[in-house]
């Protein structure tokens, strides 16, 4: 139904079927096509553009209609009057809507039990719409088939194309109320393939997915030992039935367009060990099930063969006087092996979750270097332990005050800071030498480039290359240890590093006190 907007340039695509179409936009709802739509003069509303289905738009304006429909009937010499509850009656049990969408480059059909089609036939292209009031929508990444007012019955999703890979599926069933879905993925193997459904607008759950063969379920990846490589291994949960004839293991590098049969198991199968290195390359794997009729549907969830490896601690307490008694909680994330902590206070320890005991006053750095088959990472809080001082920290009826000298404002004081006068701490740093803009003050490493460049780093942490006690983002030659910073030839190169030094330089490293 046509609505008049506030301009004649713009309003609904849907319209009178019969009617002579100007005025023609190409949107809405879909529900009558935009070839046959008209303008219906004297209906008014506010908002010319908005979408939704068919017996949506009837019941909003609802009133409209009906005094559009009598004014036009008076006006024809006709007798018979329309009322609101004429408008409800027909439009109460078409405000649900039924249909698919998926994700993939195959083209897919649905066929009600009556065998009225709605989608596209891959082979020519065609686009059948015989079921009512459907519409079919297809792009270069999927496409959905959605029916409004659907009936009760058994429906059939067929898949069609040439282009092998895996689709994502969502079965849908929604009101203005309420909705529902079931999510899905296939392998599509470049052959014609079709799973079923029911559709019960009187049950509680309105959509029921044939799951024949079902669905291999909890499939996860991890690592064992062979030979002293770690390669991957998958585990799912067995599938119940008595038609089944066994797995099939898909697999991808993370970069390929599309999985590959790795291998066919029996029926009594919950575990492979591949001979894929575990983490390198990383892959992504999928497992179906298929029964003795060959038939194969839907893919488990897919796992990859890597776990990102996140070092990360909690401290308790972190402030107090001495003596304090510190728990270390390792909470990183991955599959750890070994874990090296540096209280800041000359202490390491190699446990997982250490205790350490804080003598002295003052505020400890804490790190922590974690280990792991996926790889290795660092955390580091500068300011992680604070010792209180009983002679100036306040306490009733004294007044203290303790100044935190930050010069470079990175957020750690200059007292611990291995670069007082440039910032490399957590809230400010600098950009690295590499960088398109090196030595710049940064937040992050956006900071650092020009244009669409990924050439910038921005170090924010007291990384000391050379372990000279200078920070790399303030020394001269952070590559070799140089902890006087001697540059004779004040060229901003330290002399260790600089193959000409300059009168009354020097080059060698015994020139600076070792380190």
């Amino acid at each position: 139904m046509k609505v008049k907007p506030s301009t004649d340039e713009d309003f609904y695509e849907d319209g009178e079927p019969n009617g002579t179409p100007r005025n023609v936009r190409k949107s809405g709802d879909g529900t009558v096509p935009w070839e046959q739509s008209c303008k219906l003069d004297g209906v008014d509303t506010p908002s010319p553009t908005q979408e939704g289905t068919h017996a949506g738009l009837i019941g909003k304006y609802k009133e409209e209609i009906v005094s559009w429909l009598n004014d036009t009937a008076s006006a024809t010499g006709k007798s018979q009057k329309i009322t609101i509850n004429d408008v409800n009656q027909n439009t109460s049990e078409t405000t649900a809507s039924l249909g698919i969408s998926l994700r993939g480059k195959t083209a897919a059909m649905l066929t009600n039990n009556l065998g009225l089609r709605a989608g596209i036939n891959d082979d020519s292209l065609t686009i059948y719409k015989e079921i009512p009031s459907s519409s079919v929508v297809r792009d270069a990444s999927g496409g959905s088939i959605i029916i409004d007012g659907p009936e009760t019955g058994f429906y059939t999703v067929t898949l069609s194309g040439a282009t092998i890979g895996e689709v994502f599926i969502k079965v849908v069933f929604m009101t203005s109320e309420t909705s529902e879905e079931q999510d899905f993925a296939f392998y599509y193997s470049g052959s014609q393939t079709s799973f079923t459904f029911t559709y019960d607008s009187t049950a509680d759950k309105k959509i029921m997915v044939n799951l024949n063969p079902p669905i291999p379920e909890s499939l996860t990846a991890s690592f064992f030992t062979n030979e002293g490589n770690i390669m991957t291994q998958l585990n799912w949960s067995a599938v119940a039935d008595p038609n089944l004839a066994g797995y099939r293991v898909y697999s991808r590098i993370d970069n390929e367009p599309y999985l590959t049969l790795l291998t066919t198991l029996a029926p009594g199968t919950i575990m492979y060990q591949t001979n894929h290195p575990w983490n390198d390359p990383r892959r992504i794997y999928a497992v179906s099930s298929f029964n003795n009729l060959g038939q194969e549907r839907f893919l488990s969830n897919l796992v990859e063969n890597a776990l990102h490896t996140v070092a990360n601690f909690n401290a308790n307490p972190r402030s107090g006087f001495a003596p304090l008694k510190v728990l270390f909680t390792d909470t990183s994330t991955g599959t750890l092996t070994g874990w090296e902590w540096d209280f800041g206070d000359g202490i390491t320890s190699t446990l997982q979750n250490p205790h350490h005991c804080y003598e002295i006053t003052g505020t400890y750095m804490v790190k922590l270097k974690i280990t792991g088959v996926e790889g290795t990472d660092f955390k580091m809080e500068p300011t992680c332990i604070t010792i209180l001082d009983p002679t100036t920290t306040t306490i009733p009826n004294t007044t203290t005050t303790t100044i935190i000298v930050d010069t470079d404002n990175d957020g750690i004081p200059d007292s611990q800071d291995n670069c007082p006068n440039k910032p490399n701490g957590p809230n400010l740093g600098t950009c690295s030498s590499t960088s398109d803009k090196p030595g710049i003050n940064c937040t992050s490493d956006a900071d650092c480039v020009n244009g669409c460049s990924s050439n910038g780093l921005c170090i924010k942490d007291q990384r000391d290359t050379d372990n000279d006690g200078v920070g790399d983002v303030c020394d001269n030659c952070p590559s070799k240890c140089n902890s006087q910073q001697l540059d004779a030839d004040k060229d901003g190169k330290g002399d260790v590093c600089d193959t000409d030094p300059g009168c009354g330089g020097c080059g060698l490293p015994q020139c600076e006190n070792q380190c």
